[in-house]
């Protein structure tokens, strides 16, 4: 999450979610749950702040290359490596790249929620 401090004329806030958490995923429930009270608290948060001229944006990166693999469990980490495999995945400059674009908007456009998937992600 990326947020700024006191509301003035120009911030805008981002929201990273994961691209899974509308899809209920077996051995990923400790990550779901948070992710979809992400959703409505991010939406709540938009809408609280839409007095003080601040943009709330969510982006939803599917497959990033990270060393979240690696911290996995061996179940999981297999299950991950395995639906991943033959994909090329995005990389952090995709995303950042994805935020530059939400956060230099004209002041009258808002975009809200952002999904980005990897060219050949299937989920």
């Amino acid at each position: 999450m990326v947020c700024r401090g006191r509301a003035k004329e120009h911030d805008s806030g981002i929201v990273d979610q994961d691209v899974q958490a509308p899809q209920l995923l077996a051995g990923f429930l400790d990550r779901l749950v948070p992710e979809f009270g992400l959703t409505g608290f991010t939406e709540a948060l938009r809408q609280e702040l839409l007095v003080e001229r601040v943009r709330v944006g969510v982006v939803e990166p599917g497959a990033v290359q990270t060393e979240l693999v690696h911290h996995l469990g061996e179940a999981t980490r297999t299950a991950v490596l395995r639906q991943v495999s033959g994909i090329e995945p995005l990389q952090a400059a995709d995303i950042a790249d994805a935020i530059g674009y939400i956060v230099t908007r004209d002041r009258q456009v808002a975009v809200n929620e952002m999904l980005i998937r990897a060219g050949g992600q299937t989920w």
